[in-house]
């Protein structure tokens, strides 16, 4: 997947100024909500684990709040990234099958559009994206270049693949059902593999997850033990120190864990 940096161009609206630029994720206000009450929350109450002070507790909260909204902002990024790539896999086996029962590719991306919109709902990305294909080649827009299009808005390079290849094919008057069907087959098992790379390492995300918690059940049950009621600077700027090596160790597990094929 090609995720490239929003620096890089402006936002994309398609054809008719109405389509998804998937570089961009615009978080709605009960979004922006939800990702800064999570983070409140889970930042007062580890930081009061961690340093048992109730003024600090609740200020560090109010500032992990905010960054509560930006995880949770990458969260609903790749969820919808992941969603559009498993839905976009099973659109090419429609499309696939249309053109292999002797449809043409038009009547072909109907086919496809009915099958999503039935799989997926009338509101679901690839559904969205077809009815704009569907559209601009009513309206005298080749098909290769809406697929280019959506291709570019995707930043995922097997779309933009796809995108690629139909339009060498579709210009150059190449058997369009083999091609389709060789290229369904090797986009599809890629993202097939890339399926199954996450379903291997999702128990490891769940290890790392799991090992950053322990050393707030490991403070709260030797709590009673090491806490003479005494504020300490050094105690306080030990803890600090130990804070922050956590949170590097946890996002240098998570880079390890984004394998991309």
């Amino acid at each position: 997947m090609i995720l490239k940096k929003k620096e890089q161009r402006k936002e994309l609206f398609g054809a008719y100024g109405k389509s998804t630029d998937y570089l961009f994720y615009h978080m709605s206000l009960a979004e922006k909500i939800t990702g800064y009450i999570a983070g409140l929350i889970a930042g007062t109450v580890c930081m009061y684990i961690m340093f048992d002070i109730a003024w600090f507790a609740v200020i560090a909260g109010i500032g992990t709040g905010f960054a509560g909204i930006k995880v949770y902002h990458s969260i609903l990024f790749k969820r919808r990234a992941k969603a559009l790539r498993i839905q976009f896999k099973d659109m090419l086996e429609s499309l696939s099958t249309s053109l292999g029962a002797g449809r043409n590719i038009t009547d072909a991306v109907t086919d496809a559009r009915k099958d999503m919109a039935n799989q997926y709902g009338e509101a679901a990305y690839i559904t969205n994206e077809l009815d704009t294909i569907i559209h601009g080649i009513q309206n005298g827009i080749l098909i290769e270049d809406l697929l280019m299009d959506f291709g570019v808005r995707s930043c995922n390079e097997d779309i933009i693949s796809f995108g690629d290849v139909f339009n060498v094919a579709n210009r150059q008057g190449g058997n369009l059902k083999q091609i389709m069907y060789e290229t369904k087959s090797i986009i599809s098992q890629k993202i097939d593999i890339e399926m199954e790379i996450e379903t291997v390492i999702s128990g490891n995300k769940n290890e790392l997850n799991i090992m950053m918690v322990m050393p707030l059940v490991i403070v709260t049950a030797t709590k009673g033990f090491i806490n003479n009621g005494e504020f300490s600077i050094t105690n306080f700027l030990v803890k600090i120190v130990a804070l922050v090596m956590f949170i590097l160790a946890y996002i240098v597990g998570v880079k390890i864990m984004e394998i991309k094929v």
